[in-house]
């Protein structure tokens, strides 16, 4: 058994190091258009460097939690300007309302 892991496993790195693009993306994806975009830049020449370094930064926004983590979540936004916030559904029977606390936290940003 041991030997037919060992094996199986042997094959597989086999095949990945002759072929390391096998599942690799063919394509460039959409968002790289903008890597070198004028608008872009222009935007990033009017940033600190604190509200660059800012923008790399994604917060983490939970369903089914009380208004205390709202109110976390928004001074977070209103202090350091995060690039985005990343929502996950704590609670499986929980909903999620996407664009209502998407709205919500955007009329701190501005």
């Amino acid at each position: 058994m041991r030997l037919m892991v060992r094996s199986l496993i042997l094959s597989f790195s086999f095949l990945f190091l002759q072929f390391p693009d096998i599942f690799s993306q063919k394509t460039d994806p959409p968002f790289l258009k903008y890597l070198y975009h004028p608008w872009v830049d222009s935007v990033m020449k009017t940033l600190t460097s604190e509200q660059r370094i800012a923008q790399c930064i994604w917060i983490a926004g939970y369903s089914g939690r009380d208004v205390a983590h709202e109110v976390e979540i928004t001074d977070l936004i209103r202090k350091y300007g995060p690039g985005g916030i990343v929502f996950f559904r704590e609670h499986l029977p929980g909903r999620l309302n996407l664009p209502t606390s998407t709205r919500r936290f955007q009329k701190y940003l501005f």
